[in-house]
Protein backbone atom coordinates (compact mmCIF):
# COMPACT_ATOMS: atom_id res chain seq x y z
CA UNK A 1 0.00 0.00 0.00
CA UNK A 2 1.06 3.91 -1.43
CA UNK A 3 -0.01 6.69 0.16
CA UNK A 4 -1.66 8.72 -2.85
CA UNK A 5 -3.47 11.26 -1.27
CA UNK A 6 -2.47 12.73 2.05
CA UNK A 7 -4.53 15.61 4.57
CA UNK A 8 -2.38 17.67 6.11
CA UNK A 9 -4.19 19.79 9.42
CA UNK A 10 -2.17 22.78 10.51
CA UNK A 11 -2.93 23.81 14.03
CA UNK A 12 -2.96 28.00 14.55
CA UNK A 13 -1.54 27.56 18.04
CA UNK A 14 2.15 25.66 16.94
CA UNK A 15 4.69 27.19 14.00
CA UNK A 16 4.06 23.50 12.36
CA UNK A 17 7.40 24.02 10.37
CA UNK A 18 8.07 19.86 11.41
CA UNK A 19 5.23 18.43 10.39
CA UNK A 20 4.72 20.91 7.64
CA UNK A 21 7.85 19.72 6.09
CA UNK A 22 7.36 15.62 7.05
CA UNK A 23 4.41 15.88 4.85
CA UNK A 24 6.08 17.13 2.02
CA UNK A 25 8.54 14.78 1.83
CA UNK A 26 6.23 12.05 2.48
CA UNK A 27 4.01 13.04 -0.51
CA UNK A 28 7.06 13.80 -2.46
CA UNK A 29 8.25 9.82 -1.08
CA UNK A 30 4.64 8.67 -2.08
CA UNK A 31 4.26 10.20 -5.47
CA UNK A 32 1.17 11.40 -3.47
CA UNK A 33 -1.29 14.92 -3.57
CA UNK A 34 -1.01 17.09 -0.10
CA UNK A 35 -4.15 19.05 0.66
CA UNK A 36 -3.35 21.26 3.95
CA UNK A 37 -6.31 22.70 5.83
CA UNK A 38 -6.82 24.23 9.07
CA UNK A 39 -9.94 24.21 11.03
CA UNK A 40 -11.59 27.26 12.14
CA UNK A 41 -13.63 26.29 15.57
CA UNK A 42 -15.10 29.82 16.17
CA UNK A 43 -14.10 33.36 15.76
CA UNK A 44 -10.90 34.13 17.90
CA UNK A 45 -11.37 36.86 20.92
CA UNK A 46 -9.12 39.23 19.64
CA UNK A 47 -11.56 39.66 16.50
CA UNK A 48 -14.31 40.08 18.57
CA UNK A 49 -12.11 42.78 20.72
CA UNK A 50 -12.63 44.56 17.31
CA UNK A 51 -16.24 44.43 16.63
CA UNK A 52 -17.56 47.77 15.10
CA UNK A 53 -20.53 47.83 12.16
CA UNK A 54 -19.05 44.43 11.11
CA UNK A 55 -20.93 40.92 11.31
CA UNK A 56 -20.02 37.85 12.88
CA UNK A 57 -20.15 36.34 8.93
CA UNK A 58 -17.77 39.16 7.84
CA UNK A 59 -15.63 38.21 10.85
CA UNK A 60 -15.68 34.53 9.90
CA UNK A 61 -14.75 35.33 6.31
CA UNK A 62 -11.90 37.52 7.79
CA UNK A 63 -10.67 34.59 9.59
CA UNK A 64 -10.40 32.09 6.85
CA UNK A 65 -8.99 34.08 4.49
CA UNK A 66 -6.19 35.14 7.21
CA UNK A 67 -5.53 31.65 7.99
CA UNK A 68 -5.66 30.82 4.06
CA UNK A 69 -3.07 33.32 3.56
CA UNK A 70 -1.04 32.03 6.61
CA UNK A 71 -0.67 28.43 5.28
CA UNK A 72 -0.27 30.35 1.57
CA UNK A 73 3.14 32.12 3.29
CA UNK A 74 4.21 28.68 4.72
CA UNK A 75 4.06 26.69 1.96
CA UNK A 76 5.79 29.48 -0.75
CA UNK A 77 8.47 29.30 1.87
CA UNK A 78 8.98 25.44 1.52
CA UNK A 79 10.02 26.48 -1.93
CA UNK A 80 8.42 22.57 -2.98
CA UNK A 81 8.01 22.13 -6.42
CA UNK A 82 7.59 18.20 -6.97
CA UNK A 83 4.44 18.07 -4.88
CA UNK A 84 0.95 19.04 -6.17
CA UNK A 85 -0.72 20.57 -3.21
CA UNK A 86 -3.76 22.20 -2.55
CA UNK A 87 -4.71 24.20 0.49
CA UNK A 88 -8.22 24.54 2.41
CA UNK A 89 -9.79 26.28 5.55
CA UNK A 90 -12.70 24.67 6.84
CA UNK A 91 -15.26 25.89 9.56
CA UNK A 92 -16.26 23.41 12.93
CA UNK A 93 -15.37 21.01 15.18
CA UNK A 94 -12.09 19.80 14.35
CA UNK A 95 -12.49 16.12 14.59
CA UNK A 96 -15.87 16.25 12.92
CA UNK A 97 -14.76 18.36 9.74
CA UNK A 98 -11.64 16.43 9.18
CA UNK A 99 -13.40 13.51 9.04
CA UNK A 100 -15.81 14.97 6.26
CA UNK A 101 -12.67 16.08 4.16
CA UNK A 102 -11.41 12.27 4.98
CA UNK A 103 -14.40 10.29 3.46
CA UNK A 104 -15.29 13.19 0.54
CA UNK A 105 -12.37 13.51 -0.80
CA UNK A 106 -10.78 9.59 0.02
CA UNK A 107 -7.72 10.72 1.97
CA UNK A 108 -5.70 7.65 2.61
CA UNK A 109 -3.07 9.66 5.55
CA UNK A 110 -4.27 12.70 8.01
CA UNK A 111 -0.91 14.24 9.55
CA UNK A 112 -1.90 16.54 12.34
CA UNK A 113 0.15 18.97 14.04
CA UNK A 114 0.42 19.29 17.62
CA UNK A 115 2.56 21.07 20.30
CA UNK A 116 3.66 20.89 23.90
CA UNK A 117 5.22 18.39 26.65
CA UNK A 118 4.41 15.08 24.95
CA UNK A 119 2.96 13.43 27.95
CA UNK A 120 0.67 16.44 27.49
CA UNK A 121 0.70 17.35 23.83
CA UNK A 122 -2.36 15.11 22.87
CA UNK A 123 -5.92 16.90 23.60
CA UNK A 124 -9.26 15.60 23.58
CA UNK A 125 -9.72 16.90 20.23
CA UNK A 126 -6.96 14.67 18.41
CA UNK A 127 -8.18 11.79 20.46
CA UNK A 128 -11.44 12.27 19.25
CA UNK A 129 -10.12 12.73 15.59
CA UNK A 130 -7.75 8.94 15.75
CA UNK A 131 -11.71 7.37 17.01
CA UNK A 132 -13.75 9.08 14.29
CA UNK A 133 -11.17 9.26 11.17
CA UNK A 134 -11.50 6.53 8.81
CA UNK A 135 -7.87 6.68 7.60
CA UNK A 136 -4.47 6.24 9.29
CA UNK A 137 -3.60 9.63 11.74
CA UNK A 138 -0.23 10.62 12.60
CA UNK A 139 0.35 13.46 15.08
CA UNK A 140 3.74 15.10 14.76
CA UNK A 141 4.75 17.22 17.54
CA UNK A 142 6.42 20.11 16.60
CA UNK A 143 7.89 20.75 19.86
CA UNK A 144 10.35 17.19 18.49
CA UNK A 145 12.74 19.02 16.31
CA UNK A 146 15.41 16.15 16.96
CA UNK A 147 13.74 12.71 16.89
CA UNK A 148 15.71 9.66 17.29
CA UNK A 149 16.49 7.56 13.75
CA UNK A 150 14.31 4.65 14.34
CA UNK A 151 10.57 4.27 13.41
CA UNK A 152 9.43 1.52 15.24
CA UNK A 153 6.29 -0.94 14.17
CA UNK A 154 4.32 -3.06 16.91
CA UNK A 155 2.76 -6.27 15.46
CA UNK A 156 0.46 -8.73 17.53
CA UNK A 157 0.98 -12.33 15.75
CA UNK A 158 -1.84 -14.03 15.69
CA UNK A 159 -1.69 -18.10 15.91
CA UNK A 160 -4.24 -18.49 12.98
CA UNK A 161 -5.29 -16.32 10.09
CA UNK A 162 -7.59 -13.42 10.16
CA UNK A 163 -8.62 -9.83 10.13
CA UNK A 164 -5.13 -9.81 12.57
CA UNK A 165 -2.63 -10.69 9.28
CA UNK A 166 -4.32 -7.65 7.38
CA UNK A 167 -3.89 -4.96 10.08
CA UNK A 168 -0.19 -6.08 10.52
CA UNK A 169 0.56 -5.99 6.69
CA UNK A 170 -1.31 -2.28 6.97
CA UNK A 171 1.03 -1.09 9.94
CA UNK A 172 4.11 -2.81 8.07
CA UNK A 173 3.53 -0.60 4.97
CA UNK A 174 2.77 2.71 6.51
CA UNK A 175 5.70 2.92 8.50
CA UNK A 176 7.53 1.45 5.32
CA UNK A 177 6.77 4.21 4.16
CA UNK A 178 7.14 6.95 6.69
CA UNK A 179 10.80 5.27 6.85
CA UNK A 180 11.68 5.46 3.58
CA UNK A 181 10.31 9.04 3.38
CA UNK A 182 12.82 10.38 6.71
CA UNK A 183 15.58 8.14 5.97
CA UNK A 184 14.92 6.26 9.10
CA UNK A 185 15.71 2.70 10.83
CA UNK A 186 12.48 0.50 10.71
CA UNK A 187 12.44 -1.74 13.60
CA UNK A 188 9.64 -4.40 14.66
CA UNK A 189 8.39 -5.44 17.89
CA UNK A 190 6.10 -8.22 19.01
CA UNK A 191 5.75 -9.50 22.56
CA UNK A 192 3.70 -12.45 23.63
CA UNK A 193 2.23 -13.87 27.25
CA UNK A 194 4.12 -16.80 28.19
CA UNK A 195 1.70 -19.59 28.85
CA UNK A 196 1.57 -19.89 33.01
CA UNK A 197 3.68 -16.77 33.31
CA UNK A 198 1.76 -16.04 36.30
CA UNK A 199 3.35 -18.78 38.16
CA UNK A 200 7.06 -17.75 37.03
CA UNK A 201 6.81 -14.28 38.19
CA UNK A 202 5.26 -15.25 41.89
CA UNK A 203 7.55 -15.29 44.70
CA UNK A 204 9.84 -18.75 45.47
Amino acid sequence: MRFSNILLVLDSNTNHSLALRRAIALASSEIATLTICEVVDRIPANYLRNITMITPREIMDSVVAARFERIQKAVRATKCKDVSIEIKVLVGKPHIEIARQVIANHHDLVIKSIAGPRAHSVKKTDRELMRSCPCPVWLVNDADQKDSDCILAALDMPAEGGTSIELNEHILEVARSIALAEFRHLHIVHAWYLAEESHMRARG
